[in-house]
């Protein structure tokens, strides 16, 4: 996955509202990809065994994934950028706004966890700390955030060769550069990458399991 080297700028963000909105209802026909059930899965026992509830998925497009939380029982609340996205989530019944990460409309300690999936590769590394700290803002002190990403290198830009149009804006990073900035506003219980990191565009799947510093 070639990148671009780009600027963050809004006119990114304003970009990427006008491609998930094109392809709003294309996504929405793909589901839930496989690969992340056992995450899902491990979340759900998590709270459930936890006897927690209240979560909140930042960035969940039409609201596949956050369909399969709302089955298991928890009280789930999904923010994505798109309005068009944000729109058929609510037609499946979830309650879900549209929202920046960056900026969230909910009040301090509001959910016991929180599951962002691949979403915060549009977040500049610039704008990651923000995001984290609204993230942090927004857990219970003792609150699990999840974060799963496509990363391995350190790149940040356009994506050439999207076949998404406009073309998305993307940021990268190591394994190294990830944790590094995790870990100003989060304690790292796991880290992992559950896929072969072998591939020819070097990118493999992060998994990251945190909890709030205190």
């Amino acid at each position: 996955m070639e990148l671009v080297p780009a600027e963050p700028s809004n006119e990114h963000d304003a970009s990427l509202l006008v491609t998930y909105a094109n392809v709003a209802e294309e996504r929405d026909a793909i589901g839930v990809h496989d690969g992340r059930m056992p995450h899902i899965e491990a979340l759900i026992g998590r709270m459930q065994g936890d006897e927690a509830d209240r979560l909140l998925e930042v960035g969940g497009g039409t609201g596949n994934t956050a369909a399969v939380f709302a089955a298991a029982g928890l009280n789930v609340v999904m923010t994505d950028l798109s309005p068009d996205q944000v729109m058929l989530a609510r037609q499946k019944g979830l309650t879900a706004s549209a929202a920046d990460i960056r900026e969230l409309p909910f009040d301090d300690a509001s959910f016991d966890a929180v599951w962002a999936e691949n979403c915060l590769l549009h977040i500049a590394n610039r704008d990651m700390p923000d995001a984290l700290s609204e993230i942090r803002r927004v857990l219970v002190p003792d609150g699990l955030f999840v974060l799963t990403l496509w990363g391995g290198i350190d790149s940040e830009g356009i994506y050439e060769d999207d076949f998404y149009r406009p073309r998305r804006f993307f940021s990268l990073r190591s394994d190294d550069s990830l944790r590094n900035l995790v870990e100003e506003t989060f304690e790292v219980e796991s880290f992992e990458c559950p896929f072969d990191r072998e591939s020819d565009d070097r990118l493999h799947l992060q998994v990251l399991y945190l909890r709030p510093r205190t």
